[in-house]
């Protein structure tokens, strides 16, 4: 395994494919040698380490800036810039338009 080479999102899918894995071989839909699963257990173990660690590189776009990935299920997309990131902590947001039934939950 290739330690700081990955960004922290390719490293959260890297931790739900061996999670899926394990999943539907429990379920038993889809059923591998057991050394596969505890292959897949221990590759998962190991990525959920480097995950709580710290050890992947940040994902940066093409100006060079670092991307978050900041997940918002089910809420209103000015969440972000209203609630989690306030005006009054220095925030400023620029698309204020708010138009009714924008909400990503209908």
């Amino acid at each position: 395994m290739k330690f700081k080479t990955m960004t922290e999102h390719q490293l959260l899918r890297k931790i739900g494919e061996q999670e899926a894995i394990i999943y539907w071989h429990q379920r038993g839909t889809f059923v591998k040698p057991e050394r596969e699963i505890e292959k897949a257990r221990g590759h998962r173990n190991a990525l959920e380490i480097m995950h709580k660690h710290g050890i992947y590189v940040p994902e940066l776009n093409a100006n060079g800036n670092i991307i978050e990935r900041f997940g918002l299920r089910c809420k209103d997309r000015y969440y972000f810039d209203f609630v989690y990131c306030k005006p009054e902590d220095g925030w400023k947001q620029y698309d204020t338009l708010r138009m009714r039934g924008t909400s990503a939950c209908g």
